[in-house]
């Protein structure tokens, strides 16, 4: 590793450290922590869940040179605890906090679209890492495209819907259910939309259209909790686990169909493309 690279694995290693720390520490100390016990174990379960979903990811579908490099492995599921956890915590700005709403007031919907956006960052960061690049910073770049798509069709949704108010007022485990899985299923497929060869940021701007899906899954959910709201104002768990299951599957399928990811021929052999000035490249994306 290079000494910038030692210097971004050691900072990682100290704010994944810290932000998990954080996250922990924002539950026990709830005074309604020992009491709100599912709750605390939905929000304690969740990050170890998408850390294990971003490891796999890194070990599984990275070129040699990282699965052999147990210290770049390290540099890249250091950033997806950080990056996920943020998300999570990032709910507390868009109407749910994870300690505020399902541990303090032991709400169990609140935990369960925090879990939602906590796999849907997971899901994001971890497409993120798919594809051929020059370095750690694309990936960033990346995910912060599919992040931040996310958290604008989820406010659009919060504007049209209240959903926040369903799951912190109302208590509403049904919607929360179903809003759960949309979080979950949009973060898969704009973690296809930023999975690929790296190419440019205006160029992954535009490859980013392949998660286009989640447009029409954003119109059904608003429909649906809309409709759920006029004439279900406590939804059927067994109907909205079917809609959760429903956004799930449009989303694999949307994926699976999305046709092959974006390549850059530059990076088909090792070495230093012509366009590019600095040190030579790996294979992935996410490699040294």
């Amino acid at each position: 590793m290079s000494d910038d690279e030692v210097f971004l694995l050691v900072g990682g290693i100290v704010l994944a450290l810290w932000i998990t720390l954080r996250w922990c520490a924002l539950l026990v100390q709830s005074p309604q922590g020992r009491r709100a016990q599912a709750e605390f174990l939905w929000l304690i379960l969740a990050p170890l869940a998408a850390f294990a979903g971003i490891l796999v990811v890194i070990i599984g579908a990275s070129s040699a040179d990282v699965r052999d490099a147990p210290s770049y492995i390290a540099l890249y599921c250091a950033a997806g605890i950080v990056w996920f956890t943020a998300g999570g915590m990032a709910m507390r700005y868009l109407g749910i906090s994870a300690r505020d709403d399902a541990v303090e007031r032991r709400n169990l919907a609140a935990a369960i679209v925090v879990m939602g956006a906590v796999f849907a960052h997971a899901a994001i960061y971890a497409g993120a890492n798919i594809g051929n690049g020059p370095g750690w910073w694309t990936v960033l770049a990346a995910a912060a495209i599919g992040s931040g798509a996310w958290l604008a069709l989820w406010s659009l949704v919060e504007a049209c819907c209240g959903i926040s108010e369903k799951v912190t007022v109302d208590r509403d485990v049904p919607a929360a259910i179903r809003l759960a899985g949309y979080a979950f299923a949009m973060g898969i497929v704009c973690g296809r939309g930023a999975a690929g060869d790296w190419t440019s940021l205006d160029r992954t701007l535009i490859e980013f259209a392949a998660a286009w899906p989640v447009l029409p899954m954003t119109g059904a959910a608003i429909a649906i909790e809309n409709f759920s709201r006029a004439n279900m104002p406590q939804g059927s768990m067994a109907l909205s686990t079917i809609v959760a299951v429903a956004y799930l599957g449009v989303a694999v399928a949307a994926v699976h169909y999305s046709g092959a990811l974006p390549h850059n021929p530059e990076y088909d052999y090792l070495g230093r493309p012509a366009s590019f000035e600095g040190p030579s490249l790996q294979p992935l994306k996410s490699s040294p």
